[in-house]
C-alpha cells in the first residue's frame, strides 16, 4: 500500500482560532480584528460557511485602491526555539483584488498599543487571484530580539478574499501526514 494525496498538516498551530470556526455574535472570528490601513475605507471582516473546513475568515471591500484587512491577536514567540516560522494558509478571491498575507514582529507588547507599536521587522506575500481554493506557504525568518508576531491579511485593491486554515507554526517543527487515499503499486 501506498500513501497517494498525502496533505501535511503543521502540529503547533501558533494562531489562535486559525480556522475561523470560533466566532463573536456579529460573526466576526474570535481572536481576530478588522482594520482599515487608509483613510474613508468601508470594508467587512466576517465569517461565512464554506471554506477548507466549516467555516472561513472573508475580508470585502469595495472598488477602487484600498488598505483594509483583519489581523490576528499577538503570538509570543519569545520562548520558541525556532529561527524561522512557517506560515501557511488557503485562500480563493473574489473580483480579482489584489491582496496579501503579512507577518509583522514586534519587541514590545502588541496588545498595549498595537498599531502604535514600532514593529521590529515585517514580511509580506502576495495572494494572487485565485477562483479557487489555494494553499499559500513560506518561511519567515524570525527577527532577532523579537517577543510577538501578528499575522495581517489585507485587500489592497477592491475585491474580496477568502481565508481558512491559518497555520504559523515554528520551523523546523512537527509534520503530521494524514492518509486521504490508498492504493497498490504494481
Amino acid at each position: 500500500a501506498v500513501l497517494a494525496s498525502a496533505p501535511a498538516a503543521l502540529a503547533g498551530n501558533l494562531v489562535v482560532n486559525g480556522g475561523f470556526e470560533n466566532t463573536d455574535k456579529a460573526g466576526v472570528p474570535e481572536n481576530w480584528a478588522g482594520r482599515a490601513w487608509a483613510v474613508n475605507v468601508d470594508g467587512e471582516v466576517t465569517t461565512v460557511p464554506g471554506g477548507v473546513q466549516g467555516r472561513c475568515l472573508r475580508i470585502k471591500v469595495g472598488p477602487g485602491k484600498t488598505v483594509y484587512g483583519a489581523f490576528s491577536r499577538a503570538i509570543e514567540v519569545s520562548e520558541l526555539k525556532a529561527q524561522s516560522l512557517l506560515v501557511s494558509c488557503s485562500y480563493r478571491t473574489e473580483g480579482d483584488p489584489a491582496a496579501q498575507a503579512m507577518l509583522v514582529s514586534y519587541s514590545e507588547d502588541f496588545m498595549r498599543a498595537q498599531w502604535d507599536t514600532r514593529p521590529l521587522s515585517s514580511e509580506a506575500r502576495a495572494l494572487r487571484p485565485s477562483g479557487r481554493w489555494t494553499t499559500y506557504t513560506w518561511n519567515a525568518e524570525l527577527a532577532p530580539g523579537a517577543k510577538q508576531v501578528v499575522v495581517v491579511l489585507q485587500l489592497l485593491t477592491g475585491g474580496t478574499l477568502f481565508v481558512d486554515n491559518m497555520v504559523v507554526s515554528p520551523s523546523p517543527g512537527d509534520v503530521t501526514v494524514a492518509a486521504k487515499d490508498l492504493g497498490l503499486v504494481a
